[in-house]
């Protein structure tokens, strides 16, 4: 898993739970890499997710409640920074593939060019 999803937990974990909160989960995960992450770095997964499940246990906050959270979190960073309406169709289209193709996406443009600016809406095939 790349760094820059280990950089951007770590953001929000800071941000919501505050900075003690992400050293003591560092510290007691013993994650191998010393909790210092590079975002073009890879890292194992499982790192991620003991990092998750120590949060859950530390904070009380359910796991999938953490993921969904940390979702909005590095979606709202990826538009932030390629603030493309392309980007975000492309992930859309991503996760419909990959959970199944059970849903249309149609794709409304706004602004002058639409490329930056796009409403989505999401229905059931």
């Amino acid at each position: 898993m790349k760094g820059i999803v280990f950089r951007e937990f770590g953001e929000l974990v800071t941000a919501r739970f505050g900075e003690a909160t992400w050293d003591a989960l560092i510290n007691e995960s013993k994650v191998a890499s010393g909790g210092a992450y590079t975002a073009v770095g890879t890292y194992p997964h499982e790192e991620a997710v003991g990092l998750l499940m120590a949060l859950s246990r530390k904070t009380g906050v359910a796991p999938d409640d953490l993921l969904r959270a940390f979702g909005e979190h590095l979606f709202g960073i990826l538009a932030q920074r390629f603030p493309f309406a392309s980007l975000a169709e492309g992930l859309l289209r991503g996760a419909i593939t990959h959970w199944g193709g059970r849903y249309t996406l149609a794709r409304r443009a706004l602004g002058s060019d639409g490329s930056c600016e796009a409403i989505f809406e999401l229905g059931r095939t």
